[in-house]
């Protein structure tokens, strides 16, 4: 799924897992290892879908940064942007128009705000204090990685569908923030 390193010196980190016995419950977990090996989970998403086996499970996807705030901060696959502090007391945040992603991408600016995947011709912005919108890209623009360069810019690759249909990430463009 994804990880990244906290302010707390900890490693944290994304993952499925399936709950109980039933093939029905799926969820995302997020959770932390210690330098000295003592791991936490808790649930952030649950997925209680119909009967299927396990090869047949549509992964929840999730992303995962280190916040400018020292907290972490995560992108659920239905666009939900939750924020976990050192304590563990997980908010979570819906930024109007955001919706479900096939590919969630969040990352720490320079700006001081986290960036993150939106709708296609869409790049997400939300503050600390959890305020977010949603920023025009060109038409079409569907967002496939992020990165924050020091000088200010935000980069993401551009995916685009060929004529056999996979996916590619064709474009690289810049975001001056």
């Amino acid at each position: 799924m994804d990880l990244t390193s906290g302010a707390d010196g900890n490693i944290w980190f994304l993952e499925n897992v399936s709950l109980a016995d039933s093939p029905t419950i799926q969820a995302m977990l997020l959770g932390s290892i210690t330098p000295s090996g003592t791991i936490k989970q808790v649930p952030v998403e649950i997925d209680r879908g119909s009967v299927r086996s396990p090869s047949q499970w549509d992964e929840l996807k999730g992303a995962i940064a280190a916040g400018p705030d020292g907290n972490l901060w995560f992108m659920q696959h239905d666009g939900q942007i939750g924020r976990i502090t050192p304590e563990g007391v997980i908010t979570r945040f819906q930024v109007p128009g955001q919706t479900a992603q096939e590919l969630p991408i969040i990352t720490k600016g320079s700006d001081g705000n986290l960036w993150f995947s939106a709708p296609p011709g869409k790049i997400g912005r939300i503050t600390p204090d959890g305020i977010g919108m949603l920023l025009p890209l060109p038409a079409q623009t569907q967002v496939g990685g992020l990165a924050a360069a020091p000088d200010g810019h935000i980069w993401f690759l551009n995916a685009a569908e060929t004529r056999t249909g996979p996916v590619w990430w064709v474009h690289i463009g810049r975001l001056t923030v």
